[in-house]
């Protein structure tokens, strides 16, 4: 019966740290020109991350995908490091942006470059561990 009680509760943890994602952050700048940059952070506040290493060098799922809905994107990218400006554009399918995984603990950035104010589109997140999460974009630039 204690080994029964120990397993269980090591399950329900696992369980607990199972991927858990949300949006910490987006914001929209205007590039002129009617170009607008809506940019967004994918945060996994769990321990487990959403692919495992097996699973990524061997491609058994399939990437989390972070789309943007609601406007008219001309290109995406995930960026890698926001203080060098470096990214890596996703140029099949701009509106969504595939990521092989969101380590536990740890956020992903990510870029869009739409025409048209994206004031009214939003973020959706689908992650085959982490689950499926609908975001509105807000527009921190313009808030008071």
């Amino acid at each position: 019966m204690e080994e029964a009680h120990r397993n269980a509760a090591f399950t329900i943890y696992h369980a607990y740290h199972m991927p858990k994602l949300e949006v910490l952050e987006s914001n929209i700048k205007s590039l002129g020109g009617n170009l607008y940059e809506v940019n967004a952070t994918v945060w996994n506040s769990r321990i487990v991350p959403t692919h495992s290493d097996h699973d990524v060098n061997f491609k058994i799922e399939r990437p989390n995908h972070i789309r943007l809905e609601g406007a008219q994107v001309v290109t995406g990218m995930q960026v890698l490091n926001s203080d060098f400006n470096e990214t890596k554009e996703q140029k099949f399918k701009p509106q969504q942006i595939e990521i092989p995984t969101i380590d536990g603990m740890s956020a992903v950035k990510v870029r869009w470059i739409v025409k048209g104010n994206p004031n009214s589109a939003k973020v959706i997140i689908d992650s085959p561990k982490g689950g499926y999460l609908e975001y509105p974009l807000k527009d921190s630039e313009n808030k008071s």
